[in-house]
């Protein structure tokens, strides 16, 4: 073999194993940067999502205390076994149920005689999000 084919032979694997060692480093950037770019846009779905849930809980919330805080609703809670109250109670409560995303909603009287809750009813959500 002449000393030009071996110089060729030499030349032509450093070109290779270069453009091989480019394409690898190439390879493991973008590879690298992709999945930054996917990790980053997750982060900012999740908080997105994370924001969206906590709105929505806040709303949900507020309606419960505006439930609360209603005179019909103490009323009932103190004198469960009024059957007018009741009555009223669940009549506004069945009209409620059919506009909102809730199966049922009941009331719990914690601070009965006793120490023991008197169950009334209790709050399900059908549906969060």
């Amino acid at each position: 073999m002449s000393l030009r084919t071996k110089l060729l032979l030499i030349l032509s694997a450093i070109v290779m194993g270069a453009a091989v060692s480019a394409s690898m480093i190439v390879y493991f950037i973008a590879c690298a940067e992709l999945e930054q770019g996917a990790e980053r846009r997750l982060r900012g779905e999740a908080v997105l999502l994370a924001e969206l849930v906590q709105r929505r809980f806040d709303a949900e919330l507020r309606k419960f205390e505006h439930w609360a805080a209603m005179p019909m609703v103490i009323r009932t809670a103190l004198n469960y076994k009024d059957p007018e109250l009741l009555s009223a109670f669940d009549h506004y409560f069945s009209t409620v149920i059919t506009r909102e995303p809730y199966s049922s909603i009941y009331l719990i009287n914690r601070a009965r005689q006793g120490g023991r809750p008197c169950k009334i009813a209790f709050l399900f959500f059908s549906s969060m999000i």
